[in-house]
């Protein structure tokens, strides 16, 4: 039960206390609600992150089932308590259940987490190469073959439905800090079958997608979309969005603008007109938003994320999904995108294009550094890095000054690889440890089930001991 509510709402233990929980106090000293108690059932404080628990709490009978006599001799009730995740530790619940007609009591405690999508490093259908003395921090999938060059280190586990380190040229990493390979050729690695009982198909991403827009538009998101909003006030629809984030002290507001007209040359599609242009567009201010406490944004059309010479930075969870299934569209990327809070806390985002994620060449600044944090998904292609005709022409990031460093901090899932190797002279791929266990809200999954870690029946806390 408190399981499917995750999967609709992966931070909901932040945003609620949940029907069957003890009440909650809030012991965090900077919160303003700093030891104000909230009862089983409502909304919890957004500025509170630690909590501890009353003593006593009414044990919860599910609805369905609650004062029906027939089903009253062999009810079993429950209370939880819930622990947030840290970077050693998946969400823990503790579970007491008690059938109180048999005075019977039992107690559980486990770890909780989905496996989403986030947490792989990087996740491609087409072959998965890393070059001379590359260290890959956090797991990998290939739908084909994962090859090193020489000097390459896995540290997480890799997972290649075909072979490891079998191109030409390459070979199999070293395997560091407990890290193992597995693939789908008959001896020299485990199977890849014994983690992945199919390969893993993109198009099942759809349906989670889907759900991301409902919950934008019907469930509390922002939806930006002139059809599905019409509060917006849009009197036609926009051929492009702009979303510049803006920090305001502890919160986070979306400023978004909305564009009309683009154009077309020789050798430049309407859609890559955006690709390099986005920067000199006509933008009209449409209106600034808080985001949504659920932290789901969709937006219906082709996306735009900043501005050249800015900094992105975001505060807070949130994931920006553009375009749908029949009517793909881009994320544009036109600014550097950087955590307030750095490599720690709970700043997290996620970017999903139904079509692909093009980085703006006017995007990387005179310092030559363009940072990019986040986990990325290209549901229908790559990312990559617009050149004078889009897809093709002459390379404009080397223009003037010679060609510029990349800096990711996330994660990177795609059908196949851009040409970042092209693009930038240094690359430096971070994956963010803390998606292992912080994904980004409604982040797809990578299957329907659930990790239950350290599971274990535990004496029943003396919060739940009969008097």
């Amino acid at each position: 039960r408190y399981a499917a509510k995750l999967t609709i709402d992966a931070f909901y233990y932040r945003h609620r206390v949940d029907e069957a929980e003890l009440p909650r106090r809030c012991t965090d000293s900077g919160s303003l609600n700093h030891y104000a108690v909230v009862q089983p059932g409502n909304a919890w404080f957004a500025d509170c992150d630690t909590w501890d628990y009353d003593d006593r709490g009414a044990f919860f009978a599910h609805p369905r089932l609650d004062g029906r006599a027939d089903n009253d001799s062999d009810d079993v009730v429950a209370l939880i308590t819930v622990e947030p995740p840290t970077l050693d530790s998946d969400l823990t619940l503790t579970v007491v259940a008690r059938n109180e007609e048999f005075g019977h009591t039992r107690a559980i405690s486990a770890e909780v987490r989905p496996e989403a999508i986030s947490e792989f490093a990087f996740m491609t259908l087409a072959d998965q190469n890393f070059g001379s003395g590359a260290h890959t921090y956090g797991k990998v999938y290939s739908g084909d073959d994962i090859n090193y060059a020489s000097g390459g280190f896995a540290h997480r586990d890799i997972y290649a439905e075909d072979g490891i380190g079998v191109d030409s040229g390459y070979g199999p990493p070293s395997f560091v800090d407990g890290a193992r390979g597995f693939d789908g050729r008959p001896g020299g690695y485990a199977d890849i079958r014994e983690v992945f009982p199919e390969p893993v198909d993109f198009d099942a991403f759809w349906d989670d997608l889907a759900l991301i827009r409902s919950v934008a538009c019907n469930s509390g998101g922002l939806c930006l979309s002139r059809t599905d909003n019409p509060a917006l006030g849009l009197s036609s629809t926009p051929t492009a969005w702009l979303i510049e984030p803006q920090v305001a002290g502890s919160s986070m507001n979306l400023r978004v603008s909305v564009a009309y007209s683009n154009s077309s040359t020789s050798c430049l599609t309407s859609e890559e007109w955006w690709w390099v242009n986005s920067g000199s567009a006509s933008w009209s201010y449409l209106g600034t938003y808080p985001v949504p406490l659920n932290g789901v944004v969709w937006v219906d059309g082709h996306t735009v994320i900043g501005r050249p010479g800015q900094n992105s930075i975001i505060n807070g969870a949130m994931t920006i999904y553009a375009g749908r299934n029949g009517s793909t569209k881009n994320i544009i990327l036109a600014s550097d995108i950087t955590y307030q809070s750095g490599a720690s806390g709970l700043d997290v985002l996620g970017l999903i294009a139904s079509d692909w994620i093009i980085i703006n060449p006017h995007a990387i600044g005179s310092d030559r550094v363009l940072n990019l944090s986040g986990a990325m998904l290209e549901q229908s292609g790559t990312m990559w890095v617009a050149r004078t005709c889009g897809y093709d022409g002459s390379d404009v990031v080397s223009q003037g000054s010679g060609y510029p460093t990349l800096n990711t901090f996330g994660s990177q899932a795609r059908r196949q690889t851009g040409n970042m190797s092209a693009q930038f002279s240094v690359r430096n791929y971070n994956f963010d440890p803390r998606l292992e266990r912080l994904r980004p809200p409604l982040y797809p999954l990578v299957g329907e089930t659930w990790s239950y870690g350290n599971w274990k029946e535990i004496q029943p806390p003396c919060w739940a001991r009969p008097n």
